[in-house]
């Protein structure tokens, strides 16, 4: 059976903000685990020059990396994981509803912040000083959609529009399917799938206004967050140059 096609890479611009408009092609994220050798025509139309891994050392990232080095792209690995993925499937089989599996992934969410604030800085750096910039973990939609929200919040978009944001351009839930599969053996069934898993493919934007409340509360805001963490003190500004037109 012809696998479909699945969408491995996004414009992270091209929105319009209160503070003005986010620029296009200039900011990809990606879906790293959907990086196969028959979409890498994706990868080559964004026409990046450096690429951003989010996965751990235990994913399987030597796709990404093979294209990355035919292609001339640099290619970063700046790991953000809080469970590997056997941690993770041990602790949502331990939930039983959409709420429970809802509030573990904030606290996933906080956990990365309050633990990574300093890779969370690297990576930021690296968007502000790079040209044209992908960034993505295994999905592409929770590690990359804080990356997302973060840079969003730095060009100075509002808490409910950076979490509207990342729940608008997440990947799709049939893409991410085969991913979560995979780790139920080759005979389940998206109809077998546990609730809290099925909770974790999708995103719901008040997810990412309650982690970018958490920074406030507890750090003081997402800048005041990363200039802690070590990110150089230009680099919020470099990233609005680059990134943002004012309306």
């Amino acid at each position: 059976m012809t696998r479909p096609t699945p969408r491995i890479i996004k414009d992270a611009g091209g929105l319009d903000l209160a503070c003005g408009s986010v620029r296009s092609n200039v900011l990809w994220r990606l879906s790293g685990g959907l990086v196969r050798s028959d979409v890498l025509d994706q990868l080559d139309a964004a026409k990046l020059d450096v690429v951003i891994d989010l996965r751990n050392h235990h994913e399987a990232r030597e796709v990404l990396i093979d294209w990355a080095g035919v292609k001339g792209v640099r290619y970063v690995h700046v790991p953000l994981l809080v469970l590997s993925m056997e941690q993770l499937a041990g602790e949502l089989s331990a939930l039983t509803t959409m709420e429970e599996a809802r509030a573990h992934q904030v606290r996933l969410y906080q956990r990365l912040v309050d633990e990574h604030a300093a890779d969370v800085a690297r990576v930021i750096d690296e968007l502000a000083g790079a040209g044209v910039a992908g960034f993505g973990c295994a999905a592409g939609k929770d590690r990359t959609g804080l990356i997302n929200a973060v840079v969003l919040v730095l060009l100075g978009a509002t808490a409910d529009e950076a979490a509207s944001h990342y729940a608008a351009v997440a990947p799709s839930v049939e893409d991410l399917m085969p991913l979560a599969l995979a780790h139920f053996g080759e005979d389940t069934t998206a109809e077998d799938l546990p609730v809290s898993t099925l909770a974790h493919l999708t995103v719901e934007a008040w997810v990412m206004r309650e982690l970018l409340t958490h920074l406030d509360e507890r750090h003081g805001g997402v800048e005041a967050w990363l200039l802690a963490a070590g990110v150089r003190p230009d680099t919020p500004g470099r990233l609005r140059a680059k990134l943002l037109v004012s309306g």
